[in-house]
């Protein structure tokens, strides 16, 4: 079984937080996880499966945006090895009374769009 989803990072001050969204709009909040350093961000990209080129684009983009966006999908042994990617078991969190993944769900949407859109002009 696998499940596909987007993995944001953000560059805080001193360090950098990753979040893992399933493009699935049904399945619980995911906790997010923070990486002290670059090696520690790069370990956790490896663990979750991708390839060097795009950990080596990701770094690029952080260093210049602050934040990166990477499509992925994970198999359930690797969702399982990887703490954070597990559901958190609190409460949802909610914005205006709307759950936050209703949230997410139409942002996802919009850059899955995006990738479709820069895939078809290559």
């Amino acid at each position: 079984m696998t499940e596909e989803g987007t993995l944001s990072i953000l560059k805080l001050e001193n360090r950098l937080q990753v979040r893992y969204a399933s493009n699935n709009p049904h399945t619980m909040d995911r906790q997010s996880s923070t990486c002290t350093d670059a090696e520690h961000l790069g370990e956790l990209l490896h663990q979750c499966g991708v390839d060097p080129w795009s950990i080596h684009q990701a770094f690029a983009e952080l260093q210049q945006a602050g934040f990166t966006v990477l499509f992925i999908v994970l198999s359930a042994a690797q969702m399982e090895e990887t703490s954070f990617m597990r559901a958190d078991a609190g409460d949802t969190t909610t914005v205006d009374g709307e759950p936050l993944w209703g949230m997410r769900k139409g942002m996802r949407a919009r850059l899955l769009e995006q990738k479709e859109r820069n895939e078809t002009t290559r």
